[in-house]
């Protein structure tokens, strides 16, 4: 359902189930504030993935166009401050254990197309959602005090 959404490519990497969503669905241009189609998105994509036992990476991309704006002095700002963005919104609204989540912000590092065209640049703005492989369940294990460690070889 989520993958028949205009903006939104869901493939499937070795890395795990990868989210690409359009920048123009999340953000206004330049800015890390989300839009409200972008709230709806995520409140969409928090409910699919809130019950999945996996890592969460939320990687910010941009174009290679030097970006020109007070708050963010490059594009490695701006594309790390959208990815944080994104992982506030799943913990806040989405109620997704931080401890589940990570962000990073790539700048224009890694395109997905040559920055030379209007619609090519528009490619390389978005934001990645990776859902890592299952999470392997917490066991508590009681330290034993006196005893030696136990080495790993």
């Amino acid at each position: 359902i989520l993958a028949d959404q205009q903006g939104l490519e869901a493939r499937y990497t070795p890395q795990g189930i990868q989210l690409t969503l359009d920048e123009a669905l999340l953000f206004p241009s330049a800015r890390a504030q989300l839009t409200g189609e972008g709230l709806a998105m995520l409140e969409q994509i928090s409910r699919a993935i809130k019950p999945l036992n996996r890592h969460i990476r939320v990687v910010g991309h941009t174009d290679d166009r030097p970006i020109r704006s007070r708050r963010f002095a490059s594009n490695w700002e701006l594309s790390a401050a959208r990815a944080v963005s994104v992982v506030a919104f799943f913990i806040q609204q989405g109620g997704i254990a931080p401890t589940r989540l990570s962000a990073a912000g790539y700048g224009a590092s890694r395109p997905r197309a040559p920055n030379d065209t209007p619609g090519n640049r528009a490619r390389n703005r978005r934001v990645e959602i990776i859902l890592g492989q299952p999470l392997v369940m917490d066991v508590n294990v009681k330290h034993n005090e006196g005893h030696e460690p136990v080495r790993v070889r």
